[in-house]
């Protein structure tokens, strides 16, 4: 259950367009796939975030469910970009460091 709050957190250190938090919680390799990118390494990862936070105003998320299993976390959620909202589920995973190594984000 603790990695499901660690995802919770960071969904809202996303959601505040925190890149210090969000950089503290990725790993060096972490993967980030969703239905427009596919990066490799934090600092990709980050510049990703980056454009995104720096192309709108506000971001929201309400988490509708979870689940987990070992060290791979299933958030299903809303995620508001200014204004308009997108159905997301996202898989991801924490490797023994406790750091996110892979992030597979799904919308519909």
């Amino acid at each position: 259950m603790i990695w499901v709050q660690f995802v919770k957190n960071y969904l809202s250190d996303f959601a505040t367009k925190n890149l210090e938090k969000l950089s503290e919680v990725y790993d060096d390799r972490v993967q980030l796939r969703d239905w427009l990118i596919s990066v490799e390494g934090k600092g990709a990862v980050l510049d990703a975030n980056k454009q995104l936070f720096d192309n709108c105003d506000n971001i929201s998320v309400q988490i509708l469910n979870t689940a987990y299993r070992d060290k791979f976390v299933c958030v299903e959620f809303n995620l508001n970009i200014d204004g308009e909202t997108l159905h997301v589920v996202d898989i991801i995973e924490v490797n023994d460091e406790g750091k996110i190594k892979s992030i597979r984000a799904y919308k519909g």
